[in-house]
């Protein structure tokens, strides 16, 4: 959807296709950066409630 955060559009493709876990990279430009600009693996990590698999 247009304007849509990227992490929301995750989250909203995960429960259409009924998904049971997520794999995902985390934290590109590092945690405190990420943090300031909320990024989609915070916005991930806070609203799931699937099983994640995290690499950084």
């Amino acid at each position: 959807m247009p304007g849509e955060h990227a992490g929301a559009h995750i989250l909203r493709r995960a429960d259409e296709v009924h998904a049971s876990g997520l794999v995902m990279g985390a934290y590109r430009f590092g945690m405190v950066l990420e943090w300031l600009f909320d990024s989609t693996t915070n916005q991930i990590f806070a609203a799931t409630r699937l099983p994640l698999l995290v690499m950084h």
